[in-house]
C-alpha cells in the first residue's frame, strides 16, 4: 500500500508542477521573476506578447487588481506599454506596445455556448451523475458532462 501512496504523491507533485507552465507558444525563453505590490509573477516573453503567471498566494485575488499590477510590472520590465490584457487572476496574456512597433491585436474571445440541459441520469441519492447537454454553437453535437449533484 505504501508503494501506491508514493506513486500517487509523485503523480500529484508532477501535476502540480505543470501548473507553472506558460502557453506553449510563449515558452521560448526563460522566465523572469517580477514583483508589484503584494503580487509576484513569472514573465514569459515572446516578441510582442507575454504570459504572466501569478506565483504569490493572495486570498481571493481580484482579477482587475492583479491585471493592473501585472501590467505595471511587465511595462517596467520590458520598457513597452501594455496594449491589452486577457486572462484571470492566476495567468494573464499581455500584448506589448513597444516603441517603433505595431502592437499585436488582442486574441479573439473564446466562443460562448448557450446550453440546454436535456436529461440527467443519476441513481437516487447519487453524488455524481451524467448530464446531457444540447449547446448552441455546436450544431448536431450532444455533449455530456459529469456534474456534482446537490443532496
Amino acid at each position: 500500500m505504501s508503494v501506491l501512496r508514493s506513486i500517487a504523491a509523485l503523480l500529484a507533485l508532477l501535476l502540480a508542477a505543470a501548473c507553472n507552465v506558460p502557453a506553449p507558444s510563449l515558452s521560448a525563453g526563460p522566465a523572469r521573476a517580477l514583483a508589484e505590490g503584494p503580487s509576484r509573477f513569472l514573465l514569459f516573453r515572446h516578441g510582442d506578447a507575454a504570459d504572466v503567471i501569478r506565483t504569490s498566494v493572495e486570498p481571493a485575488p481580484s482579477t482587475p487588481a492583479v491585471a493592473r499590477r501585472a501590467g505595471r510590472a511587465v511595462a517596467r520590465a520590458t520598457g513597452c506599454g501594455v496594449a491589452w490584457i486577457r486572462g484571470d487572476a492566476a495567468q494573464l496574456r499581455l500584448g506589448l506596445d513597444c516603441p517603433g512597433r505595431i502592437a499585436p491585436r488582442p486574441p479573439d474571445p473564446p466562443p460562448e455556448l448557450d446550453c440546454l440541459a436535456l436529461d440527467l441520469d443519476a441513481p437516487p441519492g447519487a453524488v455524481h451523475g451524467e448530464l446531457g447537454l444540447d449547446c448552441a454553437g455546436l450544431p448536431g453535437i450532444r455533449a455530456s458532462a459529469a456534474v456534482p449533484l446537490s443532496r
